[in-house]
């Protein structure tokens, strides 16, 4: 039931930073800060990716 959880936050985070830099990029007059924010936003869900191959590699060792 943990591994659940902890895989709904990391996806729910993972959601809400995708909207977040999209509507933060159309939000943004300049294209080039649009794109920054857009890059940060992709970084940050990669970073979060990781961290559920981590959490399940981490649950599974429990077991």
């Amino acid at each position: 039931m943990q591994t659940w959880r902890a895989r709904g936050v990391l996806f729910a985070a993972a959601a809400v930073l995708a909207v977040g830099s999209v509507g933060l990029a159309l939000a943004l007059p300049d294209d080039r800060t649009a794109a920054i924010s857009l890059i940060f936003g992709a970084m940050g869900i990669v970073v979060l990716g990781l961290a559920a191959v981590v959490v399940e590699i981490a649950t599974r060792r429990e077991t």
